[in-house]
Parts: structure tokens; sequence; C-alpha cells
């Protein structure tokens, strides 16, 4: 909680929540949606209360199937390639507007670091299921070549 000086936690979980139904793709830095002079409609698109209370309510009774730690990444992955039936979404920070977007960002050598690793566990021995979400950048492409690469173009909404 180190960016929420002087805030208790409930505090800092309201700020977040608020944070990400009112920024562009719900992201730290982005600018809030319909642009800084938008609509109110527009900045309150994705502020649904109900959803929300429902959202919460669900995760709350689902709690017990939930762990949050906090560790390096590549530990975690490396940790659950392991385990039998899984299945790994991995969504590093932009390469690009890591810096930008995040409070939390990769350096270049962190992007390398997690490519090795990557490339180490799937040629080494069979485990989990790896997907592999990034941004379409030429250093990114160089450095993921194996063993499939697979470009999809997204549309984005608010």
């Amino acid at each position: 909680m180190s960016g929420y000086k002087d805030c208790d936690i409930l505090d800092a979980a309201w700020s977040m929540l608020v944070n990400n139904r009112l920024a562009y793709s719900g992201i730290y830095r982005a600018n809030p949606l319909g642009g800084r002079n938008g609509a109110k409609d527009q900045l309150l698109s994705r502020w649904k209360p109900a959803a929300l209370m429902n959202r919460i309510t669900t995760i709350h009774t689902m709690r017990d199937r939930f762990e949050v730690l906090n560790i390096d990444a590549c530990e975690l992955i490396e940790e659950a390639y392991w385990k039998p039936h899984t299945t790994l979404l991995i969504g590093p920070p932009y390469y690009k507007q890591g810096k930008v977007l995040y409070r939390c960002f990769y350096e270049e050598r962190e992007h390398i670091n997690l490519n090795t690793l990557l490339e180490s566990l799937y040629s080494g021995f069979p485990g989990a299921d790896i997907l592999l979400c990034y941004d379409d950048e030429q250093f990114i492409e160089n450095l993921y070549w194996f063993p499939q690469v697979e470009k999809i173009n997204r549309a984005f909404s608010a």
C-alpha cells in the first residue's frame, strides 16, 4: 500500500475500485473514460452499482477459493507450471507503455527474464499450458518466436 500514504485498507480499496471503473481500461494512470472533458455519462459508463455489488458479493462468497500473493511473477509461474491440469494466462505489463500506465512495470531485462523462464519451462518438461498476451512491439516479437506466436487484432472499447 505504499502508494496510499495515510490511507487505511478500506480507503485504498475504495480508491482502486473507483479508479478501475472510471479510468480507460481500468488502468491506474489512464485518462478518465470519455477523456478529460468528456460527458458525465461516458465517465460513468462502467459505474454500475448493482453489478458491482453483485460482483463483490460473489467474490466474497468464493473467498476461500482465492489466494492473494505478493511474490515475483516468475516465481509464481515456475511453481504453478508443475501443477496438474493447469493453464497459465500470463499478461505482463505492456512493453512500450508500461512505465506510463502502471505503478509496477517491467524494465527490458525483466521482459527478457520472463522469456528465458518460459522457454526453459516449455523446452524442459511438459507442464502447464501457457498462454502469453503481450502488446504488439518489435522487441517482443523478436524475443518470442517459440513455440507458436499468433497475432490477434483487438478492437478496444471503453
